[in-house]
């Protein structure tokens, strides 16, 4: 009678901590789908990522006196063997100062996510700019594969004396 006692009372241990080991496995899995499934969280980053930022064909230029400037950029492979890649889309954020854009706010402009291959003379649309103003800027590109990239290295350019 004890040995019975003893080995239900085992089973049922036992039977406790696997059902707990099983639902503590399910809701670990539960919170990582969640996790991978959140905006933003990629399982693989993108193969692109822009470099070489210029504006009106110069990097952080002073003194441009359009007020619509031109904005152009490079992109590289992550894998310098990579072979195929394309640019499919990209994101370009203007700021008034370095810590706006920091907080990945485009105050003067944002462009959204635009569908496009295009890398170079991207015309700014956004807010009216002032003469002798600083304008912050970066831009994010998607791949083939629609996977985004990290944002840009920031840079700026110097508006001039405008009319």
């Amino acid at each position: 009678m004890q040995r019975t006692y003893l080995l239900i009372l085992f089973f049922f241990t036992a039977t406790l901590n696997v059902g707990a080991w099983h639902r503590s496995s399910f809701i670990d899995s539960e919170i990582l789908a969640t996790y991978k499934s959140s905006e933003g969280f990629s399982e693989t980053p993108s193969s692109l990522f822009a470099v070489s930022l210029r504006c009106e064909f110069r990097e952080r230029p002073l003194g441009i006196d359009v007020t619509n400037p031109r904005l152009s950029w490079v992109i590289q492979a992550r894998d310098k063997n990579a072979r195929g890649l394309k640019q499919t889309a990209y994101q370009v954020l203007v700021a008034s100062t370095e810590e706006a854009l920091k907080k990945d706010e485009g105050d003067l402009w944002n462009s959204g996510k635009i569908m496009s291959d295009q890398m170079g003379q991207i015309v700014y649309t956004g807010k009216t700019l002032q003469s002798s103003q600083q304008c912050w800027w970066k831009v994010k590109v998607w791949d083939q594969h629609q996977k985004a990239s990290e944002w840009s290295e920031m840079t700026r350019w110097t508006m001039g004396l405008l009319r």
